[in-house]
């Protein structure tokens, strides 16, 4: 269900304001003079129809253009968007982000991306700027147009860890982030929350550039840093740890990190990725390091180097982002 087109309220109340000015200079030009007794009872009733109409008409527009947010489809309220951002109130730009996010409920993404942009554009108010931002990232957090928007977000609003979280996933995940560009935004992250969720994907991140470029040592460290901020830390990342003690040649340290990964792990499909990545790591039975493991980290590296990458210049701003589309 997509909300109809509809002319724009301002420039209907704009036409509507001009058209009352001219009916009333025109009526005062004509019958101002007091000594004039040639009114009739149909002249007056057309100037007050027509006075009406300009009145009137801005006003059944404006009803028209957001009559959605009072009978609204399936999934989408305005008043509840309005209560859990805590947008009471006249705030510009508020309209653009519940026209945001009704085409966000209603699978029309492309005109949510337009309408967020536009909001942020206009919105001066930090409530509605958080809103729009946090929006985004809650539901829309892996269209790569928007990563730009996160970066803006996570430097606007620096306590938000969510906005940090959407930019970490796409640069640690995504096979076309750009690695400098990460490198560059991991770095600023740690000097920022030196000791946060975000600083341990920034670690992670580090961890397997070096590692890739056959820096063990560097990558163990950044790996060990990234474990130690993280309560809760994922099998893969402990596995990386493993990957490299067993490539420095500390097989011990290797084998007790390749278990903890095995012991973390509850599902079939992670156990068996487990498993495949273990058996790189140690020879079956004899526990021995398998030679295969260097081989690995190299293929690894070699795809990465091989992989195109792009940067994010293209969907940054708005003007830019129109272009592209």
């Amino acid at each position: 269900m997509k909300k109809p087109e509809t002319p724009s309220v301002m420039a209907v109340s704009i036409a509507a304001f001009i058209c009352n000015i001219i009916l009333v200079s025109v009526f005062c030009l004509r019958y101002g003079n007091p000594a004039n007794t040639n009114i009739t009872k149909i002249e007056i009733m057309i100037f007050v129809v027509l006075a009406l109409i300009f009145i009137i008409t801005p006003v059944v527009m404006k009803i028209n253009a957001y009559n959605i947010y009072f009978n609204p489809p399936q999934g989408f309220s305005a008043s509840y968007a309005v209560r859990q951002y805590k947008l009471s109130g006249w705030i510009k730009g508020k309209y653009l982000f519940l026209d945001a996010i009704f085409n966000r409920v209603n699978g029309d993404f492309s005109t949510a991306v337009q309408k967020y942009e536009k909001c942020l554009k206009v919105a001066k108010d930090k409530r509605l700027r958080l809103a729009c931002y946090t929006d985004m990232a809650r539901y829309m957090s892996t269209s790569i147009n928007l990563i730009p928007y996160f970066i803006e977000a996570s430097r606007e609003f620096p306590e938000e860890i969510s906005f940090i979280n959407a930019v970490s996933r796409y640069f640690v995940w995504c096979p076309t982030a750009d690695p400098q560009e990460g490198e560059k935004w991991f770095r600023e992250v740690i000097e920022n929350n030196p000791d946060s969720a975000a600083a341990s994907a920034a670690y992670t991140f580090l961890g397997c550039r070096t590692m890739y470029s056959g820096d063990y040592e560097n990558a163990l460290e950044n790996f060990l840093k990234a474990k130690e901020m993280n309560n809760a830390p994922p099998a893969y990342l402990i596995l990386d740890i493993a990957v490299c003690y067993a490539c420095l040649g500390d097989y011990d340290k290797a084998r007790e990190y390749g278990v903890l990964a095995a012991a973390i792990v509850d599902d079939k499909e992670e156990i068996d990725y487990i498993r495949e990545k273990l058996d790189y790591i140690f020879k079956a039975k004899t526990n021995e390091v398998n030679p295969e493991t260097e081989k690995l980290v190299t293929e690894l590296a070699r795809r990465d180097s091989g992989r195109e990458t792009e940067t994010l210049d293209k969907y940054r701003g708005i003007e830019a982002m129109e272009e592209t589309t």
